[in-house]
């Protein structure tokens, strides 16, 4: 008797206490949702973790699922997003995830919007890089990532779903860097990259990202 009533009183609590977890997320979601009504541009940080930029409005897993589309069907309006900005956050998506992801964030862009996107570079040309960022490396976070892309695969997955992609920085198979000019203005800051990563002195490259510019083609 006594230890059914333990079973009964463990299962309430588990009960009650997804109840609240379910009610704080959707609580979480409606705030969410009234600062993108009252934005006047609708400039997206997926993933922030912390990251708070003057004109944009961050978001994490906390207050939008990027794999829900009832999540992303609640918050925006379809074709109303200027810019989706994510920094490290797809790697800890399976392959099925992303694509999925992906298709979502397409169409709630506006035509022409841009998702600027930054992974773990997998053709980092330094042992020590990718053994930090690999699924299960050793680095922060790594015992989380799924995939590691490299400028071809991520280039793949996107034009696929039907955006127009523009590679901004990556390391190609030769072992070399290209960089094509970026800026913060538009689409948003990328922290771990070539000129906003401090451990990249004097042009001495110790850690970058792969990063795209993801358009979506207008009407």
């Amino acid at each position: 008797m006594i230890s059914e009533l333990k079973v009964m009183s463990c299962a309430a609590r588990s009960t009650a206490k997804n109840f609240l977890d379910n009610y704080r997320y959707l609580k979480a979601l409606e705030l969410l949702k009234k600062e993108v009504n009252n934005a006047r541009q609708k400039k997206i940080i997926i993933g922030a973790g912390g990251n708070v930029y003057p004109g944009w409005i961050a978001t994490d897993i906390h207050n939008l699922d990027v794999t829900s589309e009832e999540n992303w069907t609640y918050v925006f309006v379809k074709n109303s997003i200027d810019n989706l900005l994510a920094e490290h956050v797809f790697e800890h998506l399976t392959l099925k995830q992303a694509r999925k992801a992906f298709k979502l964030a397409l169409q709630f862009l506006k035509p022409g919007g841009v998702f600027r996107l930054a992974v773990p570079d997998g053709l980092f040309p330094s042992e020590e890089y990718i053994n930090y960022v690999r699924p299960g490396g050793v680095g922060v976070g790594a015992d989380d990532h799924k995939i590691l892309y490299t400028y071809k695969t991520l280039e793949h997955e996107l034009t696929e779903v039907g955006y127009s992609v523009n590679l901004l920085e990556f390391w190609n198979e030769k072992g070399t860097f290209v960089y094509n000019s970026w800026n913060t203005e538009n689409c948003g800051m990328i922290k771990r990259s070539k000129n906003h990563d401090e451990r990249n002195k004097n042009n001495d490259l110790k850690y970058t990202s792969l990063i795209v510019d993801a358009q979506k083609i207008p009407y």
